[in-house]
């Protein structure tokens, strides 16, 4: 995905749960901004569908 489909927001999240992202998938060489967009991606991918929404959002690599 290029930054050209990026847009930045503030996330907050629980004390730990982005270090603990890290952990598991910086030894894999995937940033833990990735993995966090892939989850965002993953869920609103599959609400739309639930919704009958047909546009589907631009991808990441399959990274995860």
């Amino acid at each position: 995905m290029s930054n050209s489909n990026l847009q930045k927001h503030t996330l907050n999240l629980r004390r730990g749960d982005w270090d603990f992202l890290e952990s598991v998938y910086k030894p894999h060489g995937v940033g833990t901004s990735e993995v966090v967009r892939a989850l965002v991606r993953d869920f609103v991918d599959k609400k739309r569908r639930e919704s009958g929404a047909n546009e589907t959002l631009p991808t990441l690599d399959n990274q995860l």
